[in-house]
């Protein structure tokens, strides 16, 4: 859970086009398993991940606020998403982030920001690395986390990421 938010987070330094990142979103999470029973479906995965991407790119931070954000701007998500029972509730946006693979949801995420990127041949590519502080001590680990990130200058986005 706390991986997908990270997640979620870097995109709020992405600089997108708004079709390019409608239409590279879809296709990278594509292959993305909705893990709820079918009959209880009100709101489609794609409305979830869309509206959930909008929202932290624009700087929301809970999902209270991403609820909010798409009930204000509903206008602008009725012409791209299928929207008959409305914005899905903070619940809603909670649950479903809890509940999909993880891991998957980070090859689709890695998937849609390299396409996005763009190429990096040439241009500025930052490396940066950190080690969270007492983070061995906080759990039955012995090593400390590691986070370790490539941020591409000119594109302002995080291009790849790795955590150990």
């Amino acid at each position: 859970m706390i991986f997908i938010l990270i997640f979620l987070l870097l995109l709020h330094h992405c600089l997108l086009i708004k079709y390019r990142m409608e239409i590279k979103l879809f296709d990278c999470f594509k292959d993305l398993e909705d893990p709820r029973r079918p009959t209880h479906i009100l709101h489609p995965a794609r409305n979830i991940i869309y509206i959930a991407f909008a929202a932290i790119l624009c700087g929301m931070r809970t999902w209270e606020d991403i609820e909010d954000f798409g009930n204000e701007r509903i206008e602008f998500f009725e012409k791209r998403l299928d929207l008959s029972h409305g914005i899905p509730s903070h619940d809603t946006f909670d649950r479903f982030f809890q509940i999909i693979d993880s891991k998957l949801f980070a090859r689709c995420f890695a998937n849609w920001a390299s396409a996005v990127a763009g190429e990096v041949e040439g241009k500025v590519v930052s490396i940066d690395g950190k080690t969270i502080r007492c983070a061995s001590k906080m759990s039955d680990d012995t090593l400390p986390i590691h986070i370790l990130s490539a941020w591409a200058d000119e594109n302002r986005m995080v291009i790849a990421s790795t955590l150990r």
